[in-house]
């Protein structure tokens, strides 16, 4: 996950002696490991040069703004335009203002996670075997109709258990304020365990902005403990908490399993 953090860094107290003050801007990758180019905790030098920490803030009469369409630029590291502009950033000082956004009118495009659907049996759960859709809403939160829109998708974890089948659209449209449903198609291999872990990354982007999210499933049907009466035995149970929630202790049912 790429994201930008901005700090005001001032040269007082236990900061005394940094090499320059203004504001600083951190791009962070949630992904990097700071052995390559893209650094999990990196410093945008105003100046860009890394070696050189004298110009490293941003400031009224030298860098002013940071997006882009400055050197350095905003984009995250697979070249991908951020959307982010800082502009008109003004003096060194304690309180440091500066205007944030896009600059101009654009798309805010979001993705949001909806079902399982389509699914061989209709149980709206994975299973070896089956071909299933993944249901996403595609919305546009931002002040103009958003053209051109492409959904990517790309298996994280389980990759050699899925075959796409659909896993991107084009030249879609998402009018300001609509919601559009969309839907992508994956066959599961029939030799994938139950209990096993798929992870999808799903990306929204056109010319002017893009964000993704990340979705998790477990293979098989899935059952939450409780005190109802179960007939189905070919199943992964897990306490009243599900897979990845807290579920709370010293809790006691009493399960009936039907013919």
């Amino acid at each position: 996950m790429n994201f930008f953090l901005i700090e005001n860094r001032m040269k007082t107290g236990r900061s005394t002696f940094i090499e320059d003050q203004g504001l600083t801007i951190w791009h962070i990758d949630r992904n990097g490991d700071n052995q390559t180019t893209q650094h999990e905790v990196f410093l945008e030098h105003a100046n860009n040069n890394i070696n050189d920490h004298s110009k490293a803030c941003f400031r009224n009469n030298y860098k002013s703004e940071f997006s882009a369409n400055t050197t350095p630029n905003s984009n995250f590291y697979n070249g991908l335009p951020s959307g982010l502009k800082i502009w008109e950033i003004s003096n060194v000082g304690n309180v440091m203002n500066f205007k944030v956004g896009k600059g101009f009118p654009s798309p805010i495009l979001r993705l949001m996670f909806q079902e399982i659907d389509n699914d061989d049996n209709h149980n709206n759960m994975l299973e070896p075997g089956e071909t299933f859709n993944l249901i996403l809403n595609a919305l546009n939160i931002g002040q103009i109709d958003a053209a051109n829109v492409k959904i990517v998708s790309e298996i994280v974890k389980g990759q050699d258990n899925i075959n796409p089948i659909i896993s991107q659209l084009e030249n879609l449209q998402v009018n300001l304020n609509d919601t559009l449903p969309v839907s992508l198609q994956y066959k599961l291999s029939s030799n994938v365990k139950l209990g096993s872990e798929l992870i999808f990354k799903f990306t929204i982007l056109n010319d002017l902005d893009s964000i993704s999210i990340t979705q998790s499933f477990i293979v098989g049907n899935l059952i939450l403990m409780n005190n109802h009466s179960e007939t189905l035995c070919d199943a992964i149970f897990y306490d009243d908490g599900g897979y990845n929630a807290i579920y709370g202790n010293q809790q006691d049912y009493v399960k009936n399993f039907l013919p």
